[in-house]
């Protein structure tokens, strides 16, 4: 994440056409856009395709940003948005995909500790089937990615209530 005041300066110069501010705001904000896309969509391969989308809205965008605000929420709005829009037009198989972190315990432990990882998101993965789209959305924003309740919020244009009542 970074700094308000570097961020504004990063908006500002780059809806001046400063290329080298729109490649930080990306790069600041790529970890999320990614992670987000992929775990949204179920592929790494749909994830990045609409993370590649994303910044290419954000890029068209730019005049509109408001340089004021902070730019993550709108970018995670855009990313659930549009990883929503490429799951319903691609009907690419849902692959189980570890986490970066559950793969390299995986591929670095026993075998039945490997089994107890595939179980737990395997079990994970029915658990989050059952919760509504936004129950789901609200999860994966707080516990997987590890956005503030603020931030959920201006990203779901939800109350900071709801976030804290849905991720209980």
């Amino acid at each position: 994440m970074v700094d308000r005041d570097v961020e504004r300066t990063l908006v500002l110069r780059a809806q001046a056409d400063d290329a080298g501010a729109f490649d930080r705001l990306v790069a600041a904000h790529a970890r999320l856009v990614l992670s987000l896309a992929r775990r949204i969509t179920g592929t790494i391969e749909d994830g990045e395709d609409v993370a590649q989308e994303v910044f290419l809205r954000f890029y068209r965008s730019l005049a509109r940003v408001d340089a004021d605000r902070p730019v993550e929420p709108w970018l995670v709005r855009l990313t659930l948005n549009a990883a929503r829009s490429h799951r319903q037009r691609s009907p690419r198989r849902r692959e189980e995909q570890l986490g970066d972190k559950e793969a390299r315990i995986a591929s670095h432990s026993s075998p039945s500790s490997t089994l107890e990882t595939r179980d737990f998101q395997q079990g994970l993965g029915q658990a989050l089937c059952e919760l509504s789209p936004r129950e789901r959305e609200v999860f994966l924003l707080r516990d997987r990615e590890g956005l503030d309740v603020a931030t959920i919020a201006a990203s779901l244009g939800i109350s900071a209530v709801t976030v804290r009542r849905q991720s209980t």
